[in-house]
C-alpha cells in the first residue's frame, strides 16, 4: 500500500491511466438495481466472458482467440434465443488460468442458459470432454457484499488438462424470456492485447424489430434478408494484438468495436433511467429533519457543499460487480437513509433528495467510469456504467461515491467526456474539462548537509482539488505512514528513512497538508570539494516516478494524465566551511502541454534555494501532443538529476 500510494500521487498528477494502476479501474461501478429491468439484453447474459476490466484487458496475455462465433435471433418482443461457441489456445503459461475456465452470468428469473459442450484438445490431439462434476454455478460478483440487490448467476466451465499449446472448446446456449423494457443492445470488441484469429457475429431479427447497427474498420459486414427476417452478420478476421502505453486511454478506444441496439436516441436513453429514478427521490420527515441538521442556516451552493460532505462521511458505497442487464431501477432515499449504503444512483438519490427538501434541484447523470472517451456511434445504455449528479442551479457536479472529492471535483477519467443528463426527456451534455490551476501540488523541503555526509531535511506538502482527493483515499488506506516515507525516500539513489503526518484526510473543508523529517541513508563523500544530487526528501512526484512517464517510442494512443500545478521549494544548507560553485542556469520552457520552470539562487545566508513549476495544460494528450509533455518532464528529470558542485573556502583549513 505505501509503494501504491506514492505512486498513486504521481498518477494523480502525471498518469492517471498508467498500465497496471488498481486505484481508479480496478473497480468497475455498473449500474445496480432493486428491480431487474434486463438493460442490456444479450450484453448482459455474456458479460463474464466479453467484458474484461479495463486493466486486465490492456495486460492480458498468453492466450489467442482461434475462433468465437454468436448466432442471435431476435423476436418480434426483443427476446431472444441464441448461441455462442468460443474456442482459446493457452500459448504461454500465464495464459492457463484465463483458458482453462469459461464462464457466462444469466439471470435464471428471464434467462436461460444452457451448456450444450465442451472439450480440450491437448498438443498431442487427444480431445477430453468436461463431464458435469466440473461445471459450477454460484451467485453472480454483483452479489457478494450487496446485500438486497440482485439474484443473478454464474455458470462456470473448469476444463481440464490444460497446457501450453492447448485448446478449449465451449458451446452455450442461451434464451431470453422476457423483454428488456430498454431493448437490444450488444456490443463487442477484441481484447486489446490478444490476437484474434476470427470472431463473428450473425444477429438475425424481425423486419418490425428497429435494430441498428455499426463497425469499425476491421469488421467485414454484410446483410441478407429472408422474408420478414434479416440477418447482420460481422466478422473480424487476423487482429494483432497491440501494446499498451503508459498512461494510455481504456481499450475500447482503440480498438474496433461491432455494436447493434435498438435504442432511438442518446436523450431516450436518458429519458428512461430518468423514469426508473424519479419516483425513488422522496423527503420524508427523517430525510427533510437530517437536510435540516446538515445544513442548517447555509443556502444555496455552501447547502450544497454542505450535504455532499455529510453524504461523504456517512453513507457507504456499496462496490457492485455486475452486468449491464440488471435493472436501473435504485433503492427509495428513505431506504438508502436507513441502511446508509447504496450504489451510486442509489446515493445520487439520497442526495438529490436531501438537497429538495433544502429547495436545490439535482439531475442524475448517466456516465462511463472508465478511462475511455470515445462514444459508442449509435447511442446505446451499454455507453454507462455509473452515476453521478448535477445541480443545474449551479451548473456544479457532483459524484458521492468518491468520499475524498469536494463537491464540483470529478477524477480525470470522468473529466471533459460526453454524459447523458437525465432529465425527463433526457439530454448530452459534457463534464467539465480539468484545469491546473484547481490541483496544485506544492512541497517545500529544507536539506541540510552534515559533517558524516548525511542529509537531514524537513518537508511540508500541500494538495488541492483532485490531487488531494485521491491521495486522501491513499492516506486513508495505509497502516503506516512512516513506511509511506521510507518508500518515498527509496527513490534517492542514497536512500533514506523518515516519518510522515497529515491533516485529517476525511475533512474536505480543507487542503491536506502533509509533513515529514527525513535523513540519508548513504552519505555523501566529503573532501575538498562536495558534488552531490539535490536529496529528492519525501516527495509524492520524484524524479524516480516522473521517469517512468518518460519513453522515446512514438507514442500511439492518447495519453491521460492530470492538469496540475506543482511547485517545488527547495532549501540546501552546507556544513559550515563549503560554499557553492556555479548554481544551475534558469530554465524556461513553454510547449503546447504546458511549462516548467526552474530557478536557483544562493541567498546571503549561504543557502541555495531552488523553485521550481510544472504546469500541465489538459487531462489528455493526442499522440502527436505527447512530445510537447515529454519535453516538459524531461526537464523534471534533469533537473532533480543534476550534479552540483560545492568548495571548502580556505579559512575551513
Amino acid at each position: 500500500m505505501p509503494i501504491r500510494s506514492a505512486r498513486t500521487l504521481l498518477i494523480c498528477l502525471l498518469a492517471s491511466g498508467l498500465v497496471g494502476c488498481r486505484l481508479l479501474m480496478s473497480i468497475v461501478m455498473l449500474p445496480v438495481g432493486l428491480v431487474v429491468a434486463v438493460v442490456g439484453g444479450i450484453a448482459g447474459i455474456l458479460v463474464s466472458s466479453e467484458h474484461p476490466g479495463a486493466d486486465t484487458d490492456l495486460v492480458a496475455r498468453g492466450y489467442r482467440i482461434e475462433r468465437r462465433a454468436l448466432d442471435v435471433t431476435i423476436a418480434e418482443d426483443s427476446t431472444f434465443e441464441g448461441r455462442l461457441v468460443l474456442e482459446r489456445t493457452a500459448t504461454a503459461p500465464d495464459g492457463i488460468d484465463i483458458v482453462e475456465v469459461a464462464s457466462l452470468s444469466f439471470d435464471p428469473s428471464v434467462q436461460e442458459l444452457e451448456l450444450l459442450d465442451a472439450w480440450v484438445t491437448t498438443p498431442d490431439g487427444e480431445v477430453h470432454r468436461v463431464g458435469q462434476e466440473h461445471v459450477f454455478d454460484r451467485p453472480a460478483a454483483s452479489e457478494r457484499g450487496a446485500p438486497e440487490f440482485i439474484a443473478g448467476l454464474t455458470r462456470t466451465v473448469l476444463f481440464p488438462r490444460v497446457v501450453v499449446g492447448a485448446t478449449t472448446h465451449v458451446e452455450w446456449r442461451f434464451t431470453q424470456t422476457a423483454p428488456s423494457t430498454l431493448g437490444f443492445d450488444y456490443v463487442w470488441k477484441p481484447p486489446f492485447a490478444i490476437d484474434v484469429v476470427e470472431s463473428r457475429i450473425a444477429i438475425t431479427h424481425h423486419t418490425d424489430v428497429p435494430l441498428r447497427w455499426a463497425a469499425d474498420d476491421g469488421f467485414e459486414v454484410a446483410e441478407s434478408s429472408d422474408g420478414d427476417l434479416r440477418t447482420i452478420t460481422a466478422t473480424l478476421t487476423g487482429y494483432e494484438r497491440q501494446r499498451a502505453e503508459r498512461a494510455m486511454v481504456a481499450a475500447r478506444d482503440v480498438v474496433p468495436r461491432f455494436q447493434a441496439t435498438t435504442s432511438e436516441s442518446w436523450e431516450s436513453v436518458g429519458a428512461a433511467f430518468h423514469a426508473a429514478f424519479a419516483d425513488r427521490v422522496e423527503v420524508t420527515p427523517e430525510i427533510a429533519a437530517v437536510a435540516e441538521e446538515v445544513v442548517g442556516d447555509a443556502r444555496g451552493l455552501e447547502a450544497a457543499r454542505l450535504v455532499h460532505e455529510w453524504m461523504c462521511a456517512n453513507v457507504h458505497y456499496v462496490v457492485v460487480y455486475l452486468h449491464p442487464m440488471d435493472g436501473w431501477v435504485p433503492h427509495r432515499a428513505s431506504e438508502v437513509l436507513e441502511n446508509r449504503y447504496g450504489d451510486c444512483k442509489d446515493l445520487v438519490v439520497l442526495f438529490a433528495s436531501l438537497l429538495r427538501a433544502r429547495g436545490i434541484a439535482v439531475e442524475p447523470v448517466l456516465v462511463n467510469n472508465d478511462r475511455s472517451f470515445v462514444p459508442y456511434e449509435l447511442p446505446t445504455p451499454l455507453q454507462f456504467d455509473h452515476c453521478l449528479a448535477y445541480l443545474p442551479d449551479f451548473d456544479t457536479w457532483s459524484n458521492p461515491t468518491d468520499r475524498y472529492l469536494e463537491l464540483g471535483e470529478l477524477p480525470v477519467h470522468l473529466s471533459d467526456k460526453q454524459v447523458v443528463v437525465a432529465g425527463e426527456a433526457g439530454r448530452l451534455a459534457r463534464t467539465p474539462a480539468g484545469r491546473s490551476e484547481e490541483n496544485r501540488y506544492t512541497v517545500r523541503q529544507r536539506a541540510e548537509l552534515g559533517t558524516d555526509g548525511i542529509f537531514r531535511g524537513t518537508t511540508s506538502m500541500e494538495l488541492t482539488g483532485r490531487a488531494a482527493g485521491l491521495f486522501r483515499e491513499q492516506l486513508s488506506a495505509s497502516p503506516d505512514l512512516e513506511v509511506v516515507a521510507d518508500h518515498l525516500l527509496a527513490a534517492d539513489p542514497r536512500g533514506g528513512v523518515g516519518e510522515l503526518t497529515s491533516t485529517d484526510v476525511a475533512d474536505l473543508s480543507r487542503p491536506l497538508v502533509c509533513s515529514g523529517e527525513w535523513r540519508t541513508d548513504v552519505p555523501v563523500l566529503i573532501g575538498t570539494t562536495l558534488h552531490y544530487m539535490v536529496p529528492s526528501g519525501i516527495d509524492f512526484v520524484n524524479a524516480q516516478l516522473v521517469r517512468e512517464m518518460l519513453t522515446t517510442r512514438e507514442r500511439r494512443y492518447p495519453a491521460l494524465v492530470m492538469a496540475s500545478h506543482t511547485h517545488w521549494r527547495t532549501e540546501i544548507v552546507l556544513p559550515e566551511g563549503f560554499v557553492h560553485g556555479d548554481v544551475p542556469e534558469r530554465v524556461e520552457l513553454e510547449t503546447a502541454a504546458g511549462r516548467y520552470t526552474s530557478v536557483a539562487e544562493v541567498g546571503p545566508d549561504g543557502v541555495l534555494v531552488i523553485d521550481r513549476e510544472l504546469v500541465i495544460a489538459s487531462d489528455r494528450f493526442a499522440p502527436g501532443d505527447y512530445a510537447g509533455l515529454r519535453t516538459l518532464l524531461l526537464a523534471v528529470v534533469v533537473d532533480e538529476e543534476r550534479i552540483l558542485v560545492a568548495e571548502r573556502t580556505g579559512s575551513a583549513g
